[in-house]
């Protein structure tokens, strides 16, 4: 299956995104984390019976309600369970091209594959995650 340029743009967006989009959810929790134990939370006041009573229901309920969040950990779900089809040669190329950011003749020699190759392997494994995150791109895309 040949890809439009398109998405195959998209798609190595994602990929390159996803350790950013990973450390920014890591980020969003804590922040989150810390606002719900902060002293402002723990000064007994009479609260409306819907509040949450315990440090971890408000975090969970915070959690829940921020938007960002929520679109944060969508992305990563959707893309984790891509590249849970992936073999772990096809992985190990993800890593070294996409978060390694390595040279493809690097990744060639590594491989001990020709250059040539190593693209062909590239448009297998976008032809392959194209169809698991494609609606993720198409309705998200920043």
């Amino acid at each position: 299956m040949r890809l439009p340029s398109a998405v195959i743009d998209a798609l190595e967006w994602t990929l390159r995104e996803y350790p950013n989009k990973a450390d920014e959810l890591y980020a969003v929790d804590r922040i989150i984390e810390d606002c719900c134990r902060g002293s402002a939370w723990n000064v007994e006041v009479s609260r409306p019976a819907s509040m949450p009573a315990s440090v971890e229901e408000r975090i969970l309920e915070a959690k829940e309600r921020n938007a960002r969040r929520q679109w944060l950990a969508g992305f990563l779900a959707r893309v984790d369970k891509a590249l849970s089809t992936l073999d772990d040669k096809e992985i190990n190329f993800v890593n070294c091209y996409y978060w390694e950011r390595l040279p493809v003749e690097y990744i060639a020699s590594e491989f001990c594959k020709e250059v040539r190759s190593i693209y062909n392997m590239r448009l297998r494994v976008l032809s392959k995650l194209a169809p698991l995150i494609m609606s993720e791109i198409v309705f998200s895309l920043e």
